[in-house]
């Protein structure tokens, strides 16, 4: 029996085979850190996306392998604070060999410890921010932090439709784009909006950005559905309404202004 390998020099990976060959994981955590591996290093993971990637597992065998390489030390989630002092991402740290401790052995969730990688092992860090690494905690069992990962997947799986709308109309979203869209629908999706509303009102507006061609469209959305969630205008049709009102006052205030010009013109004509 003989090993065929094809030659290539573009869009390849590699890897450490003491990784492919580690027999405390299995074929199917092995594979599933293997495709992380091969992504970005921005790259922003969720255990829905990952699934889509598969025909063959689904979500519940992705946490599974997840849990694998979590056990074997291959990867570590690490959740961060907002602004709001939420809970809002989760950055993956995902190793091509164990760099941290099992799952089960992680303090408690207000005095976390990490084990810091090497600097020059930096670049093998796969994780979508390290921007406010100061503001860390670790995920463990804690019904809080699990009822809060319940959101943030959920608003990860009903953004969707959105996304791909934005998309149609703006081409492949950045990072930053998706992470805009993602807090804003989650303002909505904790203020107790319908999940039919948000999806309508967030395509009402990337169409409205999409129309007027703003040159930051994620941006532009993102700054006019606040001033909506603040003003509680929740649905299309309470935007309608805004729009009729303020077309209506702005005709009146031509109006206003043409009958000043014409009483102007006449009193002149008289003192003539």
């Amino acid at each position: 029996m003989a090993i065929i390998r094809a030659k290539r020099d573009k869009n390849f990976s590699i890897f450490d085979n003491k990784l492919l060959r580690d027999s405390e994981i299995s074929f199917k955590a092995r594979g599933l850190l293997t495709y992380m591996l091969s992504m970005p290093d921005n790259w922003k993971f969720y255990v829905s996306e990952l699934a889509t990637h598969s025909k063959k597992e689904g979500e519940s065998a992705i946490r599974s392998a997840i849990e694998e390489l979590e056990e074997a030390g291959y990867m570590k989630r690490v959740r961060q604070r907002g602004e709001k002092g939420r809970f809002s991402s989760v950055d993956w740290y995902v190793y091509d060999e164990p760099k941290f401790s099992p799952h089960s052995d992680f303090p408690h969730v207000d005095k976390p410890h990490v084990e810091e990688p090497q600097v020059d092992n930096r670049p093998l860090l796969r994780t979508n921010s390290t921007k406010n690494l100061k503001k860390e905690e670790l995920i463990d069992d804690d019904d809080s932090l699990r009822a809060d990962l319940d959101v943030q997947m959920e608003c990860h799986r009903s953004i969707q439709p959105i996304i791909k709308n934005y998309e149609l109309n703006f081409g492949q979203a950045t990072q930053t784009e998706r992470s805009q869209l993602m807090d804003e629908y989650r303002d909505w999706y904790e203020e107790g909006v319908p999940k039919e509303d948000i999806l309508a009102v967030f395509n009402n507006v990337i169409e409205k950005a999409a129309i007027y061609r703003a040159k930051a469209p994620a941006k532009y959305s993102v700054g006019i559905l606040k001033g909506y969630l603040r003003n509680k205008i929740w649905t299309v049709e309470a935007i309608e309404g805004e729009e009729k009102q303020f077309k209506a006052k702005k005709q009146q205030r031509q109006n206003n202004w043409s009958n000043r010009r014409n009483n102007a013109s006449n009193e002149v004509e008289w003192y003539e």
